[in-house]
Parts: C-alpha cells; sequence; structure tokens
C-alpha cells in the first residue's frame, strides 16, 4: 500500500536546527521505528536537511537520499524570472512602478504584453510538470520522465531562430541544465536514471541512449559509458539492499548483471508488456515469481515502492498550521501532533486509497514557422541513429533523418506531410548551437518518447499472464558483514 501517515513529530522549540542536531533527532525516530524498514528519505534543499539527509544516507547507504522534486522545479521557475545574486533573471522586465503605461494603449503595454507571453512559454512545461509530481501515486521513474518533458518543452520554445523569444535561448537552458544538475548529485547516485531504466512503461520507447551492442557481443568493454555507469549503480544499490536484509554475497552480483543484460535486451521474463501507470509496481511483483530475476526486482520493487515527493508533507504542515490559530494558540505541539493524527485518521482511515492522479505531461504542440533551427547531429547520433530495437542485420549508415526532422510533422495531411497547417514548408537549419546536457542522457526526438506528451488517449489494460512455478531460492547459510563488501569490479 502506497499512503502517505503522520506517525511523529519533531517539536524543536528552542532547539538547534543544524544538520547534525537535526540528525540526531530524526535518527532516534529512525532507530525507533526499526531502521530496516525504512527505504527513502525526502525533503527539500536547504543547506541544514539537506546535509541531514546525506548524514542519514551514510550511516544507513540502504535509504535511498532524494530531494524533493517539486522544490527543484519551483526553484527552476524562481531562476527563470528572479534570478538570484549569482544568477541574474533571463528575462529582464521593465521596472513596473509606473503601472499606467502597462494599461493605456501603446508600445509600452504591447512590449510588457509580449514578456508576459514569452514568460508563459518558459513556465508552462515547469509548472505542468509541478502539478503532476504533486500526487501521491507519482514514482521516481515519473520524475525522470517531467524533467524530459520540460526539456522537450524548451526545445519546442526555441525552435523558431526568428520568434522574439529565442534570444533568452542560451540563459534558459544554462537554467535548466544547472537545475538537472543538482537533481542528479544530491539525490543517490543514479537514482532516477535507474528508475527510468527499470519502468516497464517508459523504458521500451527506446528514448534512453544506451546503444546496446547485438545481444551477442555483449559485455563491459563493448557498452557504452551510459550503460557501464547504470549497471555500476544497480550494484551498488544492491550491495546495500544486502545490508539491509543482512543476506547475499558477491555471487548475488554476478546475477544481478545476467538478469540486467536479459531486461536491457527485453528477454524472459522481462518481456511483458504494460501500457497501465497504476501497474508498474505489480508488474515488478509479478516478475518476482520468476527466479530468473530474483536480484533485479529487488531494485524494482524497492524504487516502485516509494514516493518522491514530499508534497503530502507539506500538507501536514499546513494542516497544523490551520490548526494553531489565533484563538488556538495555546496549544502544545504535541497535542497538535495527535490532532493532525486524528484529522487524517477519520479522513483518510488506513485502507488501501484509490489513487485517481497519473502522471502526465501534456505538451504544446511546435507552433508553425516558415524557419526552424536544428542542432546538428553528433557523430554519436549518426552512428546510432535507432533504439534497443533494431533489427542487427539493417544496421546502415545511410540515416533517412538524422536530424529529427520528422518527428516536427503532425502527420494530418497525408498527401502533402512536407507542410504545414499553413501550407509553407518550413526550412530547416542545422547549426552548431548549444544542447541540453540531458540530450547525452535521452534522445528527446524519439517518436515513442514524443507521444508520451500528446494530449492523453484511452489505454486498454494488458492481460496478466500467469506466472511460472518457479521461484528463486537463497543459501541458508549465516551472514556476515563482510559478505556485502565484494567489489564491484569483480562482478562487472
Amino acid at each position: 500500500m502506497r499512503h502517505s501517515f503522520l506517525v511523529d513529530g519533531l517539536i524543536l522549540t528552542g532547539e538547534s536546527t543544524d544538520a547534525e542536531s537535526l540528525f540526531t533527532r530524526i535518527g532516534e525516530i529512525i532507530i525507533r521505528y526499526v531502521v530496516y524498514r525504512f527505504s527513502m528519505i525526502v525533503s527539500d534543499t536547504t543547506g541544514n536537511v539537506k546535509k541531514c539527509r546525506r548524514l542519514i544516507c551514510t550511516k544507513w547507504p540502504w535509504i535511498l537520499n532524494c530531494p524533493d522534486p517539486c522544490h527543484q522545479l519551483n526553484l527552476m521557475m524562481k531562476d527563470v524570472m528572479v534570478g538570484s545574486k549569482k544568477y541574474p533573471k533571463i528575462l529582464a522586465f521593465t521596472e513596473t512602478k509606473e503601472l499606467q503605461k502597462y494599461i493605456i494603449h501603446g508600445s509600452d503595454r504591447f512590449k510588457f504584453q509580449l514578456q508576459l507571453h514569452n514568460a508563459n512559454l518558459l513556465l508552462q512545461p515547469i509548472a505542468r510538470g509541478l502539478l503532476t509530481l504533486e500526487g501521491q501515486n507519482t514514482m521516481c521513474s515519473d520524475v525522470f520522465f517531467v524533467f524530459i518533458g520540460i526539456a522537450i518543452g524548451f526545445t519546442r520554445v526555441f525552435q523558431d531562430p526568428t520568434s522574439d523569444v529565442y534570444c533568452h535561448r542560451a540563459e534558459t537552458f544554462a537554467v535548466f541544465d544547472r537545475r538537472f544538475d543538482i537533481f542528479l548529485n544530491d539525490c543517490t547516485k543514479d537514482m532516477f536514471i535507474l528508475a527510468y531504466l527499470l519502468d516497464p512503461m517508459y523504458y521500451p520507447d527506446g528514448a534512453l541512449r544506451l546503444e546496446l551492442p547485438p545481444r551477442s557481443e555483449f559485455r563491459q568493454s563493448s557498452c557504452t559509458p551510459l550503460v557501464r555507469r547504470l549497471i555500476g549503480s544497480a550494484l551498488q544499490m544492491l550491495q546495500n539492499e544486502q545490508k539491509r536484509e543482512r543476506l547475499g554475497t558477491e555471487e548475488d552480483g554476478r546475477t544481478m548483471v545476467k538478469e540486467l543484460t536479459a531486461y536491457l535486451y527485453r528477454e524472459s521474463p522481462f518481456d511483458i508488456p504494460v501500457k497501465d501507470a497504476s501497474k508498474r509496481l505489480e508488474w515488478w511483483n509479478h516478475i518476482s515469481k520468476d527466479s530468473g530475476a530474483c536480484q533485479v526486482l529487488k531494485l524494482g520493487i524497492k524504487l516502485f515502492s516509494v514516493s518522491p515527493s514530499e508534497m503530502c508533507d507539506e500538507r501536514g504542515a499546513s494542516k497544523l498550521s490551520g490548526l494553531d490559530t489565533a484563538k488556538r494558540n495555546g496549544l502544545t505541539g504535541q497535542n497538535l501532533i495527535w490532532m493532525a493524527q486524528l484529522q487524517q485518521y477519520w479522513r483518510y482511515g488506513f485502507s488501501d486509497p484509490k489513487y485517481t492522479h497519473m502522471a502526465r505531461l501534456d505538451l504544446d504542440q511546435p507552433s508553425t514557422s516558415s524557419s526552424i533551427q536544428l542542432p546538428a547531429p553528433t557523430l554519436n547520433d549518426l552512428l546510432n541513429p535507432a533504439g534497443p530495437e533494431i533489427d542487427e542485420e539493417n544496421l546502415s549508415f545511410n540515416i533517412s533523418d538524422p536530424y529529427g526532422a520528422t518527428a516536427l510533422e503532425d502527420g494530418e495531411n497525408e498527401d502533402d506531410e512536407e507542410m504545414d497547417d499553413t501550407g509553407v514548408i518550413p526550412i530547416i537549419t542545422r547549426a552548431s548551437i548549444d544542447r541540453l546536457k540531458i540530450e547525452s542522457l535521452v534522445n528527446l526526438s524519439c517518436g515513442k518518447l514524443l507521444e508520451r506528451y500528446d494530449p492523453p488517449s484511452q489505454m486498454k489494460n494488458v492481460p496478466k499472464e500467469k506466472p511460472s512455478n518457479t521461484q528463486s531460492q537463497q543459501a541458508s547459510k549465516k551472514w556476515s558483514a563482510k559478505d556485502s563488501e565484494w567489489s564491484l569490479d569483480s562482478v562487472w
């Protein structure tokens, strides 16, 4: 059951809130509720709680370190509109002290309206991403999915070099790259990318730049740096799980590499499709019945069981503020916590909630323009034009669309697919312009990926297959901490 409960609270009146003090107090609560039952810690990005998260994950390495993605997106919007002392704002709005000149007809009003339009274009993908991450049914892979959607939204906004907002391209890309780096570096290493990889709904899109070699030639030396990086992160996470379970050896690491390789090539038992976003955890529970997934399922079940957002905690804090009014300011902190717990129980109970919210990010279609500017394809793009499902016998360097121009067609006019809605053939130019850093990980022009950001369509549930009767078994020998201290290089 994925549900949020207020089980305890810290009363820090008159006490220090530095990282070490928070770590001590929170550590007492973690130990009280059995430390081996904790899988993730989520908080905002302020300095003291950020360090506190790091201290907790260092002491108990199986606890995933997760900065709240909603705070990251909120800070991205702030960087775009307000900026900071270190990074100035992007849109140089004119001072608004004299509002009358922006109300009456004239050039100032037109300029101000144009600036509002440009600001809306920049903020719309981020705002929609924030909206979709606020639900309790959001998973770690959905967070990476939203960042990809924001990147696609930005590239669509800045694809027309003649638009008024194009001059802010470099600054906007710099803001996204900076926040994306913070997003990846503040969490457990590659946690969100690994969740996106292990998502049975997103991975078949082929958007990740894994560039897998033919199955018979798969080995560490033939893999791309991204594949080696993700397998290494998965092995590190498995080691931490062994410390939590106090079970497992180096041989489990070798088994993990074999199972993850089978998953990358979508071999049995990982070839079962899933289209319902609410069934992803059930998909991993179903896979657990097969002996060929006894190690990788530990990561799959863990990553799809935890909630990476703390918006439910923010709502709980708002409830505490609502209870502590000017007329009831004599309530103690403990009484406030008990009242919030009672209110939460009366409203939600302990039953499994039936969530209807699904993580989606609907993007507007690219505006029709007579001129489109795309970045020139890299050598990596030319050598690897297709995803993991490429036919090995039909590899060719004669790539029909290395610039991703076909992704810009709406497909509505079958007679003349090259023309847009205005009947004008767009002029596509290629230039050495800056790219988003996320493009080194994800192919933003992948057709199946772009379809996920179109308006929602009716999705049919995939019938469940009967699970196999084979089950994984563990050796029944006494485990010691040294069993989980194996080297990653020895297994991969």
